[in-house]
C-alpha cells in the first residue's frame, strides 16, 4: 500500500511582510514614503530558505492570490 504523501501550505500577506523588513532596515514609515512601492527593491527576504525549510516537511504547491483591498 502506498503512502500519502504529506502536503505543506505557507500562507503569507509577502507585502506586508517585506514592508515590515523594509521598515525595520531604513525606519518607521519609510516603506509608504515616496514612491519605493512601486520600484524593484533590494531582496530582504531568502525565499529560496524558505522553500527549503518548508519542503522537509512535504510536498510545497505554489499558488499566488492576489486582492486589491
Amino acid at each position: 500500500m502506498a503512502q500519502a504523501s504529506e502536503s505543506v501550505a505557507i500562507y503569507w500577506d509577502f507585502e506586508n511582510i517585506h514592508a515590515a523588513l523594509f521598515e525595520s532596515k531604513h525606519g518607521e514609515g519609510s516603506y509608504s514614503k515616496g514612491d519605493c512601492r512601486y520600484k524593484p527593491q533590494e531582496a530582504l527576504i531568502n525565499l529560496q530558505a524558505i522553500l527549503e525549510v518548508a519542503s522537509s516537511f512535504g510536498t510545497v504547491a505554489i499558488n499566488r492570490a492576489y486582492g486589491n483591498w
